[in-house]
């Protein structure tokens, strides 16, 4: 998922990642500005190294951690329900982020691709170049949703969470 401002989101599909992307079991930034700053430095960076794994191979480690951590149920994951179990690295706090595998792609990704699976926005952020996706995604019948007040969702990450829950397999 690609997020712009927090007022709109662009969710792709897992097909799109390819040989030479990279994943780690936190959000690696945060980990490195922010979490785990009982840690000094260098061990941040040597945890960084030795955690990151290649895509799509990261999935297996994502599979054992829905199973150990999240019982099993991906739709816990993907609500930011905070998991149990063991910190062996001793990185994890309250923010969810600790919690999300994050996956880095090589190269650029075109807005209108195949693997665009869904676009959130909110309404009042609608301009000429989303009108024009917008378009692109009805043709191609990709979910396109607008959110505002009256929305069902009161934010783009539960419009975000509630099209995951509903695809998973």
């Amino acid at each position: 998922m690609l997020e712009f401002e927090r007022h709109g989101a662009l969710v792709f599909r897992a097909d799109l990642e390819e040989e030479g992307g990279v994943a780690t079991p936190w959000d690696s930034g945060g980990l490195c500005a922010r979490r785990a700053q009982h840690l000094d430095e260098a061990h941040r960076k040597a945890l960084l190294q030795s955690r990151t794994m290649p895509a799509p191979d990261y999935r297996r480690a994502l599979s054992v951690t829905l199973l150990v951590r999240f019982g099993g149920e991906p739709a816990r994951y993907l609500r930011g329900e905070l998991p149990q179990g063991e910190d062996p690295d001793g990185v994890y706090d309250e923010d969810l982020a600790s919690f999300t595998y994050e996956a880095r792609l090589p190269g650029r990704v075109a807005v209108q691709t195949p693997e665009l699976a869904f676009v959130v926005v909110r309404r009042e952020y609608l301009d000429e170049g989303v009108h024009k996706l917008r378009a692109w995604c009805l043709k191609r019948q990709v979910p396109f949703e607008v959110i505002d007040e009256s929305s069902q969702y009161p934010n783009v990450r539960d419009a975000v969470l509630d099209f995951g829950l509903r695809n998973i397999a």
